[in-house]
């Protein structure tokens, strides 16, 4: 019983002392029976301007009948999305059983990162109350703040809990984030991208550093020269600048709703040209000349002489 209910207050105490999550990176793998998913997977809308909102639902196609909690956190571009709120779904609400406990969570805006949102059944003895799926967790609502790609990546506090025995048994997890087969993630672009690849003309070698401009817009390479730019739709003019290397530009190119095209540059190094003499050399050349014309004069007296 202790053990049982140690899982319920830690559960809660999770969320009210905001959890920090570690974020898994990347696209989803194609999912595996059961998973939890951001549904719709990719929203691809030029249409979705500054000022905008629209949501996705955190989702599970989980149909047993053991379900006891959940809980999950996010991460997506601040730059681009800002999250308004994260409301209930009908997973486990109080129509089903009254002890229902649901926590959007916090979110930071700035970060990008909502902490972490969950949904318990909550009971002080067995049995535990239990609910079937599929169903949905959550939903998070967005507004659009700029333009550009976002990830919108479930983490790895990302969990569907279970509870063995018709609710007499033992807390498990049905799903969780050590399981990337089973999480989906999600997808944003309302705009598209400019991205590349800046190396060294005469080696092949990564120049890490240069700066990339478009249209009033900029990056800085990565150490394998790498670089991205969020592009609303229009035709750029991309440059690509490094100390000790000649500056290259492309022209004309044409970003169609969120594509993503790729701009790479090969830089020329620069030629080094040679600075004034210093006041040293300047002595040693007139030191030089005196010592030639002693010389001179020196052979002009003997000759006379003779």
């Amino acid at each position: 019983m202790r053990k049982k209910m140690l899982f319920m207050l830690v559960f809660l105490a999770l969320n009210t002392f905001g959890a920090l999550g570690l974020n898994l990176a990347g696209a989803s793998p194609e999912l595996q029976y059961p998973s939890v998913y951001v549904d719709p997977a990719n929203i691809v809308n030029v249409a979705l301007t500054p000022g905008q909102n629209f949501s996705v639902a955190v989702k599970t196609d989980y149909n047993g009948s053991d379900i006891q909690a959940w809980q999950f956190n996010m991460s997506f571009n601040p730059t681009v999305l800002n999250c308004v709120n994260v409301t209930n779904g009908d997973l486990i609400t109080t129509v089903k059983y009254p002890t229902a406990q649901f926590k959007a969570g916090a979110f930071d805006n700035t970060e990008g990162k909502i902490r972490l949102s969950l949904a318990l059944f909550f009971s002080i003895g067995e049995p535990y109350p239990i609910t079937s799926g599929p169903g949905t967790l959550a939903y998070v609502n967005f507004t659009v703040v700029g333009t550009g790609t976002s990830s919108i990546t479930l983490g790895s506090k990302t969990i569907l809990m279970g509870y063995t025995e018709d609710g007499y048994g033992e807390e498990y997890q049905i799903v969780n984030a050590t399981m990337p087969n089973h999480i989906g993630h999600g997808y944003f672009a309302n705009g598209g991208l400019i991205a590349g690849k800046v190396t060294d003309d005469s080696t092949g070698s990564p120049i890490e550093g240069a700066t990339i401009s478009a249209n009033g817009m900029s990056a800085t390479t990565n150490s394998t020269g790498g670089y991205t730019i969020s592009a609303p739709a229009g035709n750029y003019a991309v440059t690509a600048s490094a100390t000790g290397y000649k500056t290259s530009t492309v022209t004309d190119v044409a970003i169609v709703g969120s594509e993503t095209k790729t701009v790479d540059f090969a830089l020329t190094p620069a030629q080094v040209s040679a600075g004034p003499p210093d006041i040293l050399t300047y002595a040693i050349v007139a030191i030089a000349i005196v010592i030639v014309v002693a010389i001179a004069l020196y052979y002009l007296k003997i000759r006379k002489s003779k």
